[in-house]
């Protein structure tokens, strides 16, 4: 599955299965988030927008669109289609010290 990561300005594509998180896809790209709760979904620190693809949040199909994004939390969230594209705010990311944002 391609997984479009949006930075800002900047574009990532990366490849991933149903196994990987949006979060574990971020980090791979370079790009780690904020996930002061270990990634079980506590802190909302690793926020997303959900712009396009179908996806599963906690294990369930959501579908987003240009039309119809949705926010989310990174890492409990996963592709589930040939294309996801991803807007990750800069609020989510560690800078490159490893200081939260």
């Amino acid at each position: 599955m391609k997984i479009r990561l949006q930075f800002g300005d900047v574009v990532v594509e990366l490849f991933g299965g149903p196994s990987h998180t949006l979060a574990d896809v971020a980090a791979q790209a370079g790009r780690p988030l904020s996930m002061l709760c270990g990634g079980r979904g506590r802190c909302g620190r690793c926020r997303v927008v959900l712009r396009s693809g179908r996806f599963l949040v906690d294990g369930r199909p959501v579908e987003a669109s240009v039309d119809h994004p949705i926010p989310s939390l990174a890492c409990r969230t996963g592709p589930a289609g040939p294309l996801c594209e991803v807007d990750i705010p800069p609020t989510s990311l560690n800078d490159a010290a490893g200081r939260i944002t």
